[in-house]
């Protein structure tokens, strides 16, 4: 696991460029299957996402945060052979 300190939230910007999301992107779940990469400036887009964003913001609300849509998301992407 890496971290580092984004002050500027350019990684906000980045995600939300890649989600269609106005503004930037936060108190978002992105869940990435096995093999997903970041290469290059541009996040990949995730496999699957939710979020806890208002309408305005352009995120689709049918993908407002359920955890247990959420958790049976995860788990298949664990399950998922190679």
């Amino acid at each position: 696991m890496r971290e580092a300190w984004d002050g500027e939230r350019e990684a906000g910007t980045l995600f939300a460029n890649r989600l269609g999301l106005q503004g930037k992107a936060w108190d978002g779940y992105l869940v990435y299957g096995r093999g997903v990469r970041w290469e290059g400036r541009e996040p990949p887009m995730p496999t699957f996402w939710m979020h806890q964003l208002r309408e305005e913001s352009g995120a689709d609300q049918k993908l407002c945060l359920d955890p247990s849509r959420l958790t049976r998301e995860v788990v298949k992407l664990i399950e998922k052979k190679g």
